[in-house]
């Protein structure tokens, strides 16, 4: 079923915020694993090593610092492109496919938790690194599941700002 931009049902018109709130929830319920959280932070990898061909390891903080700033580029991008999709669709009468708003969270999923981890490392454990490190996932991981909801509900503003310029 097609709406067009201007007769959006209800669930269009929060689309983002309810899957976004789906992915919150999902997040929440898998840190009581313990290991999806250790297991969702390791896409960093591939930044980290990214990053320490172009930086200096020494201290190891401005590799984190640099992966910070990927992951935060990285967020905007995928966010940024979807927006680009939705305001296409939108002008053309038609509401963004909730697939295309679970294809775009289950990305940021492997953006934002890596984000949070390095976030919650730097403001909370002040860059050191024992054994205990990877700990920080569990402990960022429900706080970092909080921005599915974020984004979720930034998404459906955005979309309402684009509704109202067409």
């Amino acid at each position: 079923m097609h709406n067009t931009a201007k007769q959006l049902n209800f669930f269009d018109k929060h689309k983002g915020t309810k899957v976004g709130l789906i992915f919150t929830v999902g997040s929440l319920l898998l840190t009581l694993t313990y290991v999806i959280p250790i297991i969702s932070v390791l896409p960093r990898i591939l930044a980290e090593k990214l990053v320490a061909m172009f930086v200096d390891p020494d201290p190891y903080s401005n590799v984190s610092k640099g992966v910070i700033i990927i992951l935060s580029v990285g967020l905007a991008l995928v966010i940024t492109g979807f927006l680009i999709i939705e305001r296409y669709e939108l002008k053309r009468g038609k509401a963004v496919h909730k697939r295309l708003i679970y294809l775009l969270m289950t990305i940021i999923y492997f953006i934002l938790h890596p984000l949070g981890f390095y976030i919650y490392w730097a403001l909370v454990l002040d860059y050191r690194n024992d054994g205990q490190l990877i700990f920080g996932a569990i402990n960022s991981f429900p706080v970092s599941s909080i921005g599915f909801v974020i984004i979720g509900y930034l998404i459906d503003r955005i979309k309402r700002i684009i509704i109202n310029s067409l």
